[in-house]
């Protein structure tokens, strides 16, 4: 009988190089959003990628990498923090600048359905567009990782190998260099709203002055919503009408972990940030239920064949 092993609440450190960026030590996961700001596969540096179905290979061209680091210790696991990464030379990336250490939550079973199993995990990040120089186009690629050198790839619109189908393509050009209104610009423009609802109001009666103020409502909505798309909370909701930009095969994790198995990429964007949504088949953590804390393991040692002890217990 195979004897499960768990271990009790603990933050699992992860050395994180594989990007050839400077090593991150972290709870549980990490997800990259790799980016061709550039939409030029002959400059930048390059990153090694491989999955259970995709053999390790350099790809090149790439200027930035958005890393998104995950906790499992919480319950829910929770978005600690996101750093932006820059190329230097061949393999290497340097830190630019940690873009948020907030913390929001992962949304649990909130994802896209997968099958033989409950709804996908979701982790949501973003990055300001100013940071990334405005890109019209870029290319992408998704890597997932954990312990034991596990990770998995998204490098396509369907999750094959490079050449079988398209790569991921983010077209950002409709809406580039935008500026949003600053908080002063939304209270002039308010203002400015409202003085036509009032001469409305004078000389059109209240039938016409009615329908200015709606349109004073609604106009300060739209102008609101525009300049904050997505809110990073695990929710789905803001998502609605975006499909996925890619999607990947299922249990295709190097090393079985479905915490780092990527079900679907999806990406959104406003005139001051570029949103990502990436969702994976299950984050274990500690709140979930199934932790037997009368037994152990050592952190980051294999459990089992396929088994890896993270945060506090061993899964497949």
């Amino acid at each position: 009988m195979r004897m499960r092993r768990v271990v009790g609440i603990v933050a699992v450190a992860i050395l994180v190089a594989k990007a050839g960026h400077a090593a991150a030590s972290i709870p549980g996961f990490a997800y990259r959003v790799v980016m061709d700001t550039d939409n030029n596969p002959n400059t930048g540096c390059s990153v090694s990628v491989h999955d259970a179905n995709i053999p390790l290979q350099m790809m090149g061209g790439f200027e930035q990498i958005l890393e998104i680091l995950v906790d499992p210790t919480f319950t829910p696991p929770r978005v600690v923090k996101e750093s932006l990464f820059h190329c230097v030379s061949g393999t290497n990336f340097a830190l630019t600048q940690v873009v948020d250490n907030s913390g929001w939550p992962v949304g649990v079973n909130d994802g896209v359905p997968v099958p033989s199993a409950s709804n996908a995990d979701v982790i949501e990040a973003y990055v300001g567009r100013a940071l990334i120089g405005y890109p019209a186009t870029m290319r992408i690629i998704i890597i997932a990782e954990t312990l034991l050198d596990g990770t998995d790839v998204l490098l396509t619109t369907t999750g094959d190998a490079p050449g079988m189908a398209p790569p991921l393509q983010l077209n950002l050009s409709g809406i580039n260099n935008v500026p949003l209104l600053s908080g002063v610009g939304l209270a002039l423009a308010a203002l400015v709203l409202s003085g036509v609802a009032a001469v409305s109001l004078r000389r059109r009666g209240a039938t016409y002055g009615t329908a200015a103020l709606a349109l004073l409502a609604v106009g300060t909505v739209a102008v609101t919503a525009w300049a904050a798309t997505i809110i990073m909370d695990g929710g789905t909701g803001d998502w609605t009408g975006i499909p996925p930009f890619g999607t990947d095969l299922v249990g295709d994790s190097s090393i079985g972990v479905d915490g780092e198995d990527i079900v679907a990429a999806f990406a959104t964007s406003d005139p001051g940030k570029v949103y990502f949504r990436i969702d994976v088949k299950n984050i274990p953590f500690c709140g979930d239920g199934v932790i037997d804390p009368g037994e152990g393991c050592e952190v980051g040692i294999p459990c089992e064949f396929t088994e890896v002890c993270t945060a506090c217990r061993c899964f497949d």
